[in-house]
C-alpha cells in the first residue's frame, strides 16, 4: 500500500484560494461594522461564502490517494471513492499545456481557484473528473468501460504512475 497526499497547491492556485478566503473575512467583517440597513445582507453573503469554502474543503479537495492490491481509493475528509484494479486502464504524468492543447478544453464544471479545482472538466471529446491543486502538471488516470478518466495532483505523481502501473492484473 502506497499513500499519496494531494500536492501542494502551485502559486496562482494559492493566490485565488488567499483571495477567497480573504473575501469571507472582508465580509464577516463588514457584517459586524457595515451600516445597520445591510448587515443582514452581509450576513447572509458570510454565511453563503463561509459554507461554500468549507464545503469545497470537506467534499470536493481530496486529501490523499491510496494505490493497494484493491486498486486506487480517493479520500476526502466526508467520503471516499474506491476504484477497483480491475477498472483502471493506465495512468500518465503530462504537462498541463500539452493536455490542454490534446483535448480541447471547453467547460469546467464544480469548484475551481480555491484550494484547487475540483469536478468535471469537458473537452473535445471527454470530460474528466478533477481533482488537482496545480495548474503545471498532472496525472491522466485511464479508466475501462467508457467510464470519466480522471485528472489528479498526488505528491511524488512519479511514483503515483509507476504504483498504478504495478498493480496485479486481474
Amino acid at each position: 500500500m502506497e499513500t499519496f497526499r494531494l500536492d501542494r497547491m502551485t502559486s496562482d492556485l494559492r493566490k485565488l484560494t488567499m483571495i477567497g478566503l480573504g473575501l469571507v473575512g472582508l465580509l464577516v467583517f463588514l457584517s459586524r461594522s457595515g451600516p445597520p440597513d445591510t448587515q443582514r445582507w452581509l450576513e447572509l453573503a458570510a454565511s453563503v461564502t463561509l459554507g461554500a469554502a468549507a464545503l469545497t474543503w470537506l467534499a470536493f479537495r481530496p486529501t490523499r490517494f491510496i494505490v493497494d492490491e484493491a486498486g486506487l481509493r480517493i479520500e476526502w475528509p466526508i467520503r471516499i471513492r474506491i476504484i477497483p484494479r480491475s477498472a483502471i486502464a493506465g495512468a500518465r504524468l503530462v504537462k498541463a499545456a500539452e493536455f490542454r492543447r490534446a483535448h480541447g478544453l471547453k467547460i469546467r464544471i464544480g469548484a475551481g481557484g480555491l484550494f484547487g479545482t475540483f469536478g468535471l472538466l469537458k473537452g473535445d471529446r471527454e470530460t474528466f473528473s478533477v481533482w488537482i491543486s496545480r495548474t503545471d502538471r498532472w496525472v491522466v488516470v485511464q479508466l475501462k468501460d467508457g467510464a470519466r478518466p480522471l485528472l489528479l495532483t498526488p505528491a511524488h505523481p512519479e511514483k503515483f504512475v509507476a504504483a498504478l502501473g504495478a498493480l496485479p492484473a486481474d
